[in-house]
C-alpha cells in the first residue's frame, strides 16, 4: 500500500464515523453557537471538521481538552468523552435527546 492509499482509507474512516453520528449546532449541546455551526455528536465524542476546529476550541473552550482526549481521523477532529469539558456537553445534549438503542 502506498501513502496515498493509506491517506484515502483514513479519510474514508473519518467519513464513516461521522455518518454514524448526529449533526448538531453548538447551541444544541450548551455551547456558544459560534463554537460550531456543524458538529457531530454521539455518546462517545463531539466531532468537528478540521477547518472548524479553531471555532470550537476558541468559542467552546475545547483548546483545554488534553491531547490524549482528542483524535484526528481524516478530515475530522474528535473530542472524547474522557474529557470533563466534552462529557458535560454530551450529557447536556443527552438530557434533551435520547439516543436510539442499537
Amino acid at each position: 500500500m502506498d501513502l496515498q492509499e493509506a491517506i484515502d482509507q483514513v479519510e474514508n474512516i473519518g467519513d464513516d464515523v461521522v455518518s454514524h453520528m448526529y449533526q448538531i449546532k453548538g447551541d444544541q449541546c450548551g455551547l456558544d453557537v459560534r463554537a460550531g455551526y456543524r458538529l457531530y455528536i454521539n455518546n462517545e465524542a463531539i466531532g468537528v471538521d478540521k477547518g472548524s476546529r479553531g471555532s470550537l476550541e476558541y468559542y467552546g473552550g475545547f483548546e483545554y481538552v488534553q491531547a490524549d482526549d482528542r483524535v484526528e481521523i481524516g478530515d475530522y477532529v474528535f473530542y472524547l468523552i474522557d474529557s470533563d469539558r466534552v462529557r458535560d456537553h454530551i450529557e447536556r445534549w443527552m438530557e434533551t435527546y435520547e439516543f436510539p438503542e442499537d
